[in-house]
């Protein structure tokens, strides 16, 4: 009997690598890499809130200096 070991990737991507040592370390390594891809996307998304974050307060003081509002806006607020 021969053992699959199946990894997903993607919707419609589907992995399978046969049940032998060498098989099964480089299975490992993938799910490793794409863990990994995974966190640096996740990273790369949080990175990409806290810059929204930060243009809606500039924005923000903007629009509060133009209505008379001097510099005390310009604290940040994330």
């Amino acid at each position: 009997m021969v053992e699959t070991i199946g990894l997903t990737i993607g919707p419609t991507m589907s992995l399978m690598a046969w049940s032998m040592p060498s098989a099964r370390a480089e299975l490992a390594a993938m799910r490793a890499a794409i863990a990994a891809a995974q966190g640096a996307r996740e990273r790369n998304r949080l990175m990409r809130g806290n810059l929204e974050k930060r243009i809606v307060v500039i924005v923000w003081c903007e629009s509060l200096q133009a209505a008379g509002a001097g510099g005390a806006c310009l604290r940040e607020r994330w």
